[in-house]
């Protein structure tokens, strides 16, 4: 680890990991995410480094009047590994909320990618996010996804139907050997995507953990 900073509303801290691997936390140290946040997360690992990078606790996007932005990015060098496993996003009602992740792998780089949204919290709908996740491999397109949640849309079957939660799980640069579960799709270049909803983030955790096991171990290997 070279370069390990942050600002308010996150503080960066270094955890101990696994030997010949870096793990990062980040750790709220102000209520966020606002109205007018603009949260930017920046990340690049070297070639042939790995980091793990988590959140020890619930990020919530609250009422806001005007929109809120979280922009991730993370460059991975060659032959390098990458894990992004924060805990759940919870889109309060009236929160408005542009999230958009950024994920460039060199030759040979990898990475893991979690996402676990929360609509609502106890008892209320969601609020509005646009969420965005973009990887490139090599210089081309290995992975376009997005979602939009929209409280107007709510119940609808095309949208979420009646689920209160939902997470993806990507593994990028690395093609998926250990099967196919109900919820995966094989991406066209090296990589695949699952995706899970339910009636809890707490549902959605339980059905992502053996894909995720799955991910991690062909990651770390």
């Amino acid at each position: 680890m070279t370069r390990c900073a942050g600002q308010v509303p996150l503080a960066c801290r270094i955890v101990a990991g696994p030997p010949g691997r870096a793990r990062v936390a980040l750790v709220q140290t102000a209520a966020s995410i606002l109205s007018g946040d603009r949260v930017e997360v920046d990340v690049e690992v070297g070639g042939g480094a790995s980091l793990e990078l988590l959140t020890l606790g619930a990020t919530v996007a609250y009422p806001a009047h005007v929109e809120a932005a979280q922009d991730l990015a993370f460059r991975v060098g060659e032959q390098g590994r990458f894990a992004w496993l924060p805990q759940p996003l919870v889109l309060a009602d009236g929160c408005e909320l542009v999230s958009t992740t950024e994920v460039e792998l060199a030759d040979g780089a990898a990475g893991v990618l979690r996402e676990l949204y929360a609509l609502g919290r106890h008892d209320e709908a969601p609020g509005r996010c646009r969420s965005t996740l973009r990887c490139d491999l090599d210089g081309l397109p290995l992975l376009r996804d997005s979602i939009a949640i929209d409280p107007a849309a709510e119940g609808s079957p095309i949208r979420l139907g009646d689920a209160r939660a939902y997470g993806t799980l990507a593994l990028l640069g690395i093609r998926d050997t250990a099967g196919h579960p109900p919820g995966q799709l094989a991406l066209e270049g090296p990589g695949s995507l699952f995706r899970s909803v339910g009636t809890s983030a707490v549902t959605v955790e339980r059905a992502l953990e053996p894909v995720e096991r799955s991910y991690l171990s062909r990651l770390w290997a």
